[in-house]
């Protein structure tokens, strides 16, 4: 079975566009700046492995990352939490 091309990865986690999203989760579900990271990269479109290529984390991190965002964020899809996400910085998820 063939996978569809990866996304678009989004500008680095240390860009202003980023770095802006990441303080808006921040101040909307209090959420540590890893698990913010992992979120916006499911805002994204990101899997988990993307993920953690684009903030230079192991999968087993991001995997544990997700599971604590879930519950944090009262949600059980990596889809739940870009839906949280895109209300939180005001943007329709991508």
């Amino acid at each position: 079975m063939s996978r569809s091309p990866a996304p678009h990865f989004p500008p680095p986690p240390d860009s202003p566009e980023v770095q802006h999203a990441l303080a808006r989760l921040d101040e909307h579900f209090g959420l540590s700046v890893g698990l913010a990271q992992v979120a916006y990269g499911y805002y994204r479109g990101l899997s988990q492995k993307e993920v953690a290529a684009w903030i230079g984390a192991t999968f087993s991190a991001v995997h544990e990352r997700t599971r604590r965002l879930f519950r944090a964020l009262g949600v059980r899809t990596q889809t739940g939490v870009a839906g949280m996400v895109g209300s939180a910085i005001g943007l329709p998820c991508r």
